[in-house]
């Protein structure tokens, strides 16, 4: 098997970021993909990368894959490549290498068990979704050694995300009948109908009877759904008494969340919950249904790739604001130039070998 060949010793930086990450849609064994980026040292292949939000095979875990693009291109291409999460500051928290890997057309390499979702949305949230933004880099390069780093691409992806906060009065709550239904409709700012919340009682006894939100969706184009709910004392105290999470694509699903109270609980402290016969709750909804932007902007740098300190691909001075979408020429000159300059100072000041 003949591979292509790079003679020169060279790297690419491809950064992800991912905004409202925790509101993607996608069930098991379906991925959200990085916008492309291409190699131009390496044939100009086409390349991106895949993200299993719940897994490719496992829901438990994150998947995370490098894929080769297209038909275009020599037949295999061999390089090393690095799979990473990056803190908001740049520290690598995570990473899978893939030394001397051989990529056919159209082929994806990575690891379906990348990281434990509970992790990156519980454990340690802070840490991996900042603002819920995750942060995905894949290094590439023809070489373990030093080599030269010709290109950084920065790419963006944005999760729509609708968000309502509204309070819901239950009229004459003691009074209420078995399974007797309190409506609410939610509508868009366009005034089209989204939602129905139902709220009711069910259960054997009356007194024991607990307290239901069911959801009728009008709006198929939503595809994830949570909401909180909340109840609200006479003093306008909130208590988190239920929240759920449900994926849309089926729309005869039972979509419904147990409160965390009884009708009796609320009776006997009903000076504390009702207002002339009325019980109040609070309600947070965000549902998404759509990428609101997807870009990706290049560098062309041709500096030396050293990984002398901690962070996980920075070859200049960290304190260097990293870009965001330049809209003009002009400034990406301005902006090569401050980090040519950077790199040469780094360089001058730290010989080391980079170690992949």
């Amino acid at each position: 098997m003949t591979s292509f060949v790079v003679e020169e010793r060279i790297g690419y930086t491809f950064q992800w970021k991912i905004e409202n990450f925790s509101y993607s849609w996608h069930k098991t064994g379906y991925k959200i993909a990085s916008p492309d980026f291409v190699l131009d040292r390496f044939g100009n292949t086409k390349w991106n990368l895949n993200l299993y939000p719940r897994g490719d095979q496992n829901q438990n875990y994150i998947g995370f894959y490098l894929k080769r693009k297209g038909e275009h291109g020599p037949k295999y291409i061999e390089i090393n490549c690095e799979l990473q999460f990056l803190s908001k500051e740049g520290y690598l928290l995570k990473a899978w290498r893939d030394l001397d890997a051989i990529f056919e057309k159209d082929m994806s390499r990575g690891y379906p068990e990348f990281i434990k979702r509970q992790t990156v949305l519980i454990d340690e949230r802070e840490t991996y979704l900042p603002n819920d933004t995750l942060t995905a880099v894949c290094q590439i390069r023809n070489s373990e050694q030093r080599v030269k780093l010709i290109k950084k691409f920065f790419a963006r992806t944005v999760i729509k995300v609708n968000r309502a906060s509204f309070y819901w009065n239950i009229e004459r709550f003691r009074y209420l009948e078995h399974n007797q239904k309190n409506s609410l409709k939610i509508k868009s700012m366009a005034n089209k109908k989204m939602l129905t919340l139902n709220f009711y009682l069910e259960g054997e006894e009356c007194s024991l009877e607990s307290a239901n939100v069911s959801i009728s969706l009008h709006e198929r184009k939503i595809k994830f759904l949570i909401l909180k709910v909340f109840l609200v004392d006479i003093s306008g105290k909130q208590f988190n008494c239920g929240q759920k999470a449900f994926f849309c694509n089926d729309f005869d699903q039972n979509m419904t969340i147990l409160l965390k109270f009884t009708r009796n609980y609320i009776i006997e402290n009903r000076n504390k919950y009702l207002v002339d016969g009325e019980l109040c709750l609070k309600c947070e909804c965000a549902y998404s249904n759509e990428f609101a932007f997807q870009a990706t902007e290049e560098f062309d740098l041709g500096v030396i790739f050293s990984e002398s300190n901690h962070k996980a691909f920075e070859n200049f001075n960290n304190n260097v604001e990293q870009p965001v979408f330049l809209a003009t020429f002009f400034k990406k000159k301005i902006f090569a130039t401050i980090v040519l300059l950077s790199c040469i100072i780094h360089f001058l000041l730290d010989f080391s070998v980079l170690e992949f």
